[in-house]
């Protein structure tokens, strides 16, 4: 297997969906950011942005593919934690 990519899983913060109706700013409750979590293959990093694939094809090509891609702005991200990629064979 060619994939060089790290396996991990990151803690980050996102904004939470808009509301749906017009509502009074004197009504509304508490606003807390939403806590997400992350699993994917590191597809690309750099000063202000980690890409997951949590899919990965042709991992024993050079070219490499994978679906599914998010990309998490590094600003918003609180723990990043390797994962290990061990294989674990599967008895048939």
């Amino acid at each position: 297997m060619q994939n060089n990519h790290r396996l991990v899983h990151i803690k980050w913060l996102d904004s939470r969906q808009p509301t749906p109706a017009w509502q009074f700013v004197d009504s509304t409750s508490a606003h807390t950011a939403c806590n997400c979590v992350s699993v994917g293959f590191l597809v690309h990093e750099d000063k202000s942005v980690k890409v997951l694939a949590p899919n990965l094809a042709d991992v024993d090509k050079e070219d490499v593919q994978a679906s599914g891609m998010i990309t998490i702005p590094v600003c918003s991200i609180t723990q990043v934690t390797d994962l290990s990629q061990s294989p674990t064979a599967i008895a048939s």
